[in-house]
């Protein structure tokens, strides 16, 4: 597999497939392909190759197989912001937000990691985040302006919730509730955070209704 991230503020990820490799995305991802693609839908309660059989509270993921000697798959984000590709070893998976994972090779795997009701000034959400493991690469849509941070040994730092993006596996989660919600991460391990939180974006399209 191949890739090149085009783009500024509404990027793509162009990703080159040789026959018989497969990439899954989530519904909705892929914006435009190139070659004999094959496509198959797995619900949550499927799976197939690299796909874990509980997938992601998201509804589906799409398989794209190639079956001629190379396939061009071209997926763009939902929002304005970045892609940022990341490597997933069996010693170092990444922990992301629902909402992050754009793509990945079929030999990573998606699971549910934590889930947790979040409420605003204008309803409430399901807040969660997917563990994805195995080998591969996978491509993370960040809204917004990507920060990425390395916590050291036991370094701390608290994230709203809508502005974690992902962090590695090596890094402890947790959730802390008071009078604010934060998102507690303790080092060590790289962290990617994201400068638009969605459900800030729908609070302040909220007050135009």
């Amino acid at each position: 597999m191949q890739y090149t991230i085009h783009g500024n503020t509404m990027q793509t990820v162009d990703i080159l497939i040789n026959q018989g490799e497969s990439v899954f995305a989530v519904s909705g991802g892929l914006a435009w392909m190139r070659g004999d693609i094959r496509l198959e839908i797995i619900k949550p309660e499927g799976g197939i190759k690299g796909i874990a059989k509980k997938a992601s509270q998201k509804g589906v993921y799409i398989v794209y197989s190639c079956f001629s000697p190379k396939s061009l798959l071209v997926f763009s984000p939902e929002i304005p912001g970045s892609i940022n590709d990341v490597t997933i070893t069996e010693g170092q998976g990444i922990i992301c937000n629902r909402n992050a994972l754009l793509c990945a090779e079929s030999s990573v795997i998606a699971t549910p990691f934590y889930q947790q009701k979040l409420t605003t000034n204008i309803g409430s959400e399901e807040y969660t985040l997917d563990e994805l493991s195995g080998n591969g690469m996978a491509f993370l849509q960040i809204p917004g302006e990507a920060r990425q941070y390395e916590l050291r040994q036991g370094e701390i730092i608290k994230v709203d919730p809508g502005h974690l993006a992902g962090f590695e596996s090596s890094v402890r989660f947790e959730m802390s509730v008071d009078e604010i919600v934060w998102a507690v991460l303790v080092g060590p391990g790289k962290i990617w955070l994201q400068t638009l939180s969605m459900l800030g974006l729908a609070t302040a399209f909220a007050r135009y209704k």
